[in-house]
C-alpha cells in the first residue's frame, strides 16, 4: 500500500499505532491523510482485515452536527465524526479479507480523495462566507 500511495503522488510514512498495528500517514499542504488498519493479528500485527482512510479538518469554530450528518447523506461512502472540539473527521472503510487488487485500492483512494476535497468545501463554507464579509 505504501508503494501504491507513493506511485499515486502521496508522501506516505509507514509507522505503527499505539497497539503495534500498521499505520500510514501522509502529510501534505492539504493536511494529513491517514490509513488505519483493523482486525490485525494480535501477535504479529499483520493479516489485517480492514483499513480506514481518514482526513481531519481543523475549523475555527465547532461544526454543527446536523451539517456533519448532511455530509454523510451527500457522500454515502464517507462517515463523519466530530471530535471533542467539534472538528470533523471523515473516513472511508474498506474490507480487505485476504487482500484486494491494487486497482481496487487505487480506485477507492481516488474516490476518497475526490470526496474529501468536495467535503472540505462544505466543512469550511461558513468560515469562507464569514471571511468574505
Amino acid at each position: 500500500m505504501v508503494i501504491t500511495l507513493l506511485n499515486m503522488g502521496f508522501n506516505p510514512e509507514l509507522t505503527t499505532d499505539p497497539v503495534g498495528d500498521p499505520l500510514i500517514i501522509s502529510r501534505s499542504n492539504g493536511g494529513v491523510f491517514s490509513v488505519f488498519f483493523f482486525g490485525c493479528n494480535e501477535t504479529t500485527h499483520d493479516a489485517c482485515q480492514s483499513i480506514r482512510l481518514q482526513v481531519g479538518y481543523d475549523r475555527a469554530k465547532p461544526w454543527n452536527p446536523v451539517e456533519a450528518m448532511q455530509l454523510s447523506a451527500e457522500y454515502p461512502f464517507l462517515a463523519v465524526r466530530l471530535d471533542q472540539e467539534g472538528d470533523p473527521f471523515v473516513h472511508w472503510d474498506l474490507y480487505l479479507g485476504e487482500g484486494i487488487p491494487e486497482t481496487v485500492f487505487v480506485r477507492n483512494v481516488r474516490a476518497f480523495e475526490k470526496s474529501v476535497t468536495l467535503a472540505a468545501e462544505l466543512v469550511y463554507a461558513e468560515e469562507k462566507a464569514d471571511a468574505a464579509e
